[in-house]
């Protein structure tokens, strides 16, 4: 394997290197036997040797070319600039760091950006998060403080359910192309304005597996929620084989409108008492996340279709996709 021939070698293995090379007649080592063993290759152990005989100290001649446009002092100021606003573009940047220097010492841009990723500083798209009010953080703390110490004895007992919905065309793949080929008819994806519509799910999982999965026709509201309860209630029990659950559904008005709330008290449902806008706290995000990416990547031509296919890929769910659930 050859050095990196982004970094300069080592001084000190430079003269191990050359020093090995002038002795190999009376050691009996090959060029190809050392270049095996350091990682250098034939060609530069060739030249090492010949700066050997000439300089023995190995030291780096100092080369001519213009000299760097950014100071130390700059350097800093660049980097203090990007901790104190992490989300700023490097135009923006730029700007600020240029604000009160001479027109000669301005920079553009593409340094911030080179000196940014040279300082282990790339741009990556950042986590996204729900937003929370005051109320719903406190809410979400005593949410936790409460089921703390709750085991799977607690939680496999719990039925997660969530909707869900699906467009039809929704993903914007990645394609491999050459440059300046944007715009070539072969490399350009095709895509509906709206998506070319989209279906509505509701599903559920459980420590036994997943539950039945219902599409939900036009505008959903908490009488179409009963039904749905009313309807799938005893069917989940039967395809997950228990007798009862906690239910698990958030706080949305759907589903804590007065009249379903006396629907589960009427029929005995148990439900988690769950902190608003909190979907990263549910399990079966992560379910939806990979059910979805299974659904896309059959490349659904109308809605019918993504209906079907849908409920195929959520037979297909495992409990190994359940288990590594984080």
């Amino acid at each position: 394997m050859e050095e990196n021939q982004t970094r300069r070698i080592p001084i000190p293995k430079r003269i191990q290197a050359a020093v090995r090379m002038t002795q190999r007649t009376e050691t009996g080592e090959t060029t190809a036997e050392i270049s095996r063993d350091m990682g250098i290759s034939q060609k530069h152990l060739r030249t090492l040797e010949t700066k050997y005989h000439q300089d023995p100290s190995m030291m780096d001649i100092e080369r001519s070319g213009r000299p760097p446009k950014i100071t130390p002092q700059l350097k800093r100021r660049i980097k203090r600039e990007i901790n104190k606003n992490p989300f700023a573009s490097s135009l923006k940047i730029a700007r600020d760091v240029n604000t009160g220097l001479q027109e000669n010492k301005q920079i553009a841009p593409s340094t911030i950006r080179l000196h940014a990723i040279k300082n282990d500083l790339r741009c990556y798209r950042p986590a996204i998060k729900p937003y929370l009010t005051s109320k719903q953080k406190k809410e979400r703390l005593s949410f936790a403080k409460q089921y703390l110490e709750k085991d799977m004895r607690f939680w496999g007992k719990v039925l997660f359910t969530d909707e869900c919905q699906v467009l039809l065309d929704a993903i914007d793949r990645q394609v491999r192309r050459p440059k300046h080929k944007r715009y070539d008819a072969k490399f350009i994806r095709q895509k509906s304005k709206h998506g070319g519509g989209s279906l509505m799910f509701w599903g559920s999982i459980h420590y036994n597996g997943v539950g039945p999965l219902v599409c939900i026709e036009g505008n959903f509201k908490h009488d179409d929620y009963i039904e749905l309860l009313e309807e799938y209630i005893l069917k989940t029990k039967a395809k997950l084989r228990v007798t009862s659950f906690r239910l698990q559904d958030d706080n949305s008005s759907i589903h804590r409108a007065k009249e379903v709330n006396l629907f589960k008290s009427r029929n005995n449902i148990t439900t988690l008492n769950w902190p608003a806008n909190s979907p990263d706290l549910n399990p079966i995000e992560e379910i939806w996340s990979l059910w979805k990416a299974k659904v896309h990547r059959r490349e659904c031509q109308d809605l019918d279709q993504l209906k079907r296919v849908a409920f195929e890929e959520w037979e297909k769910i495992t409990p190994n996709d359940l288990a590594c659930i984080s």
